[in-house]
């Protein structure tokens, strides 16, 4: 009996051409999908987002639109305090900016090159770059970043001259005006005064244009901030020092005539408020400046500028006329 139904695979099997292929079969279909002519569009890695080319900021990849960043730290500004700072502690100066070389004189370029003996980085900026790290456009194209803040320690300035018997600190009471600050510092340095002391809160920052004006005095004179200037004033009196009070009112005695101590505590207040109450109460003895013209008052740096003057002279002459001394 005949297979009605003949193998479909084998060797005896009739192969079916294309061209043989009746005219209802199915067209053969590749086993390969033809690809679109267009090229398939490249994913992101995120398969939500967008493949739309991303557009550059020219801020960002342009070295010629990026602006430096401001570094952050303690600025100090002008050639008389830059200078001083190389002189006296070069060893907190962390980097130097000035304008370009060719746009300084002769002191400015002696300056950046005593700085980069010492191995100090320096960078050029434009004027505009140089007022922005200052805050300030007075900055003389030399402007200075410190390592340090300068916020000082009450307790290691009492401790440099526990032994000392002259020495004299200036308390400051709420002098918000960084010019009279730097003014105070300069006449503290040039009397040979020991320190300042003023309140962090009550008082005008370490700024870079406090620092221009006090010549470099700002990185030289020991200071303090603190944030109790009443309690700084009990703390000093328990260390040996007398409290000595600019006050131009009744019972103060003229700094003319007055006996200065030795160990002294120089207190200054601003001109418009005087000194605060409970600082009031803490003075051992109140001075005033006899004034001889029209105008009957100084600011308070030319006023503390006199009284350090008189503090200086008065010990001095007592420590020329003292019996230990003379024996």
């Amino acid at each position: 009996m005949k297979n009605r139904y003949p193998p479909k695979h084998g060797k005896h099997a009739p192969s079916r051409s294309r061209s043989q292929a009746g005219p209802h079969s199915a067209p053969s279909r590749s086993r390969t999908p033809e690809r679109s002519s267009q090229a398939t569009p490249s994913r992101t890695h995120d398969e939500g987002q967008s493949s739309r080319p991303s557009v550059r900021n020219p801020s960002v990849h342009n070295p010629v639109a990026r602006k430096p960043e401001r570094p952050t730290g303690r600025f100090i500004m002008g050639r008389n305090c830059v200078q001083e700072a190389l002189n006296f502690c070069p060893e907190r100066i962390a980097e130097l900016y000035t304008a370009d070389l060719q746009k300084l004189d002769d002191r400015g370029q002696a300056l950046v090159k005593q700085a980069r003996e010492i191995g100090i980085l320096c960078q050029s900026r434009d004027a505009d770059g140089l007022t922005a790290l200052a805050s300030s456009g007075s900055h003389q194209s030399i402007v200075a970043l410190m390592k340090d803040d300068r916020s000082g320690d009450l307790r290691q300035l009492l401790s440099s001259c526990e032994n000392s018997e002259r020495a004299c600190l200036v308390l400051l009471d709420a002098i918000g005006d960084p010019h009279n600050l730097g003014a105070i510092l300069r006449v503290t340095e040039c009397f040979g005064a020991t320190g300042v002391v003023w309140s962090r809160n009550r008082g005008a920052p370490l700024s870079a244009a406090a620092s221009k004006v006090s010549v470099g005095a700002s990185e030289i004179v020991p200071i303090a901030q603190v944030s109790n200037l009443v309690e700084a004033a009990r703390r000093i009196k328990d260390a040996g020092f007398w409290l000595v009070g600019a006050e131009a009112r009744e019972g103060a005695v003229e700094a003319s005539v007055f006996d200065f101590p030795a160990r002294c505590a120089l207190v200054l207040g601003s001109e418009e408020e005087g000194l605060q109450p409970l600082l009031a109460k803490q003075l051992d003895y109140r001075v005033s400046i006899k004034m001889y013209g029209r105008i009957d008052s100084l600011n308070v740096s030319q006023a503390g500028a006199v009284l350090l003057h008189e503090w200086r002279r008065k010990t001095e002459l007592t420590r020329k006329t003292s019996p230990e001394l003379l024996a």
